[in-house]
């Protein structure tokens, strides 16, 4: 009995460690959390989505899903030319051994497709103090991809971590999900992109949807977040009327079958 209750505390304080966070943040607050720090550039947003983004990260709802808050930021300038320079930093976040940094990131737009960087500061919150380069994406997947980073080397160390939106003339990057712990950001399965084309677009009076998989429902959403316009749909095709809708940027939403879900942006003049 003895050797019981020493296998089970062994167990019990394996299962703690495995679990282990110290750090995290999903942006469910609906603002940006405090202790962050921002720096903006001097570029201007396009007047399509600047209401979204009166700072260089700002929380806002998921299209696809307006209950699920994220951080965003945008790369879409009145001055096509000019990259985004835009940082998030976090909080200064203490590090123990076999610690992972993980996060979730996504690109709004799949035409569109925005990358970052992500650095870290052991120092302070200073662009020059960002010497840790932890990854370069190019261009982001348009379902949320979870990545993740071993900070083994900085036990001991308390760090700053950098979400920078470097992107050139694109739309916007989601980041949701930052953790730091043991065991965080196991790589999850991700579905198979369902493949759907809407034409024309832009569009004037309707919009034809035509999709790989049976799609359930579809749902026009404004730029903040609105739900415009909803259809049950039970078919691979199907035709949106857009007469009533304002000229401007939305997104279709849609469902299929099997719970998968896709967002695509259109232009309605």
């Amino acid at each position: 009995m003895k050797k019981f209750y020493v296998l089970l505390a062994a167990v019990l304080l394996c299962n703690v460690a495995i679990s282990q966070v110290v750090y995290e943040e999903d942006f469910s607050g609906g603002t940006m959390p405090a202790g962050f720090t921002l720096y903006n550039d001097a570029n201007q947003v396009a007047m399509n989505i600047a209401a979204l983004f009166p700072d260089a990260w700002n929380v806002l709802g998921e299209p696809a899903d307006t209950a699920n808050k994220v951080a965003a930021s945008p790369s879409w300038f009145v001055d096509e030319t000019q990259p985004a320079d835009r940082w998030m930093i976090t909080p200064a976040i203490s590090v123990g051994p076999n610690m992972t940094l993980s996060w979730k990131g996504k690109a709004q737009d799949p035409a569109w497709r925005d990358g970052y960087s992500v650095k870290i500061s052991t120092t302070g919150v200073d662009k020059a103090d960002f010497t840790i380069d932890v990854v370069d994406v190019a261009m982001e997947d348009t379902l949320w991809n979870q990545r993740h980073y071993d900070l083994s080397a900085l036990d001991g160390e308390d760090i700053h971590v950098a979400f920078i939106q470097n992107s050139l003339d694109k739309f916007y990057i989601m980041i949701n999900d930052i953790k730091v712990g043991v065991g965080v950001g196991i790589e999850q399965a991700k579905p198979a992109p369902v493949s759907v084309t809407l034409s024309p677009n832009p569009a004037t009076d309707h919009i034809n949807v035509f999709s790989s998989e049976m799609i359930q429902s579809m749902k026009v959403v404004n730029t903040v977040g609105q739900t415009v316009m909803e259809e049950v749909v039970n078919d691979r095709r199907a035709v949106l009327d857009v007469t009533g809708l304002k000229a401007g940027v939305y997104f279709v939403v849609g469902v299929t079958a099997d719970g998968s879900t896709f967002t695509e942006r259109v232009i309605v003049r």
